[in-house]
């Protein structure tokens, strides 16, 4: 494994659980320069909800996660094969995100400039809308637009 510099290496960590965001925690993270994951779960509160209760920022950089439902995603997809709506899985976008896509562009880009050249690093799961990619491009579109 090639060793990388000590001011390359980042830290985050993820809750998701939404009680646990508390100041204390992100007073801890900060100390350390440890990313809080802001993550689009539904077990978590909405990005702009975060922002009203607390300051999430805990790092210099962002890092986001958009994971979706695992279990209804599995059994959607798996009925849209079934019914012959969908030959495989995880090849298309099957629910429509852009909105909620937009609303976390906004509210991320509007934290990332709060700090000079803030690295954004943002990681789609399939189980969000169907397909990675296709959630990545919705959002970069959303970002651009912004």
């Amino acid at each position: 494994m090639p060793h990388l510099p000590t001011d390359e290496i980042r830290f985050a960590v993820e809750v998701r659980n939404g009680r646990w965001i508390k100041s204390e925690l992100l007073d801890l993270l900060r100390v350390h320069n440890v990313a809080l994951v802001l993550n689009c779960y539904y077990t978590m509160p909405d990005i702009a909800a975060l922002r009203q209760q607390i300051d999430p920022l805990s790092a210099d950089f962002l890092y986001l996660r958009f994971l979706g439902d695992r279990k209804k995603m599995d059994e959607y997809v798996e009925q849209m094969i079934q019914q012959g709506r969908k030959q495989r899985h995880w090849d298309a976008l099957v629910w429509d995100r852009q909105q909620e896509l937009r609303h976390w562009a906004k509210h991320t880009k509007e934290l990332s400039e709060t700090r000079e050249n803030m690295p954004v690093f943002a990681f789609f799961n399939n189980h969000y809308a169907g397909y990675a990619p296709g959630s990545l491009g919705i959002f970069a579109r959303a970002w651009q637009e912004q």
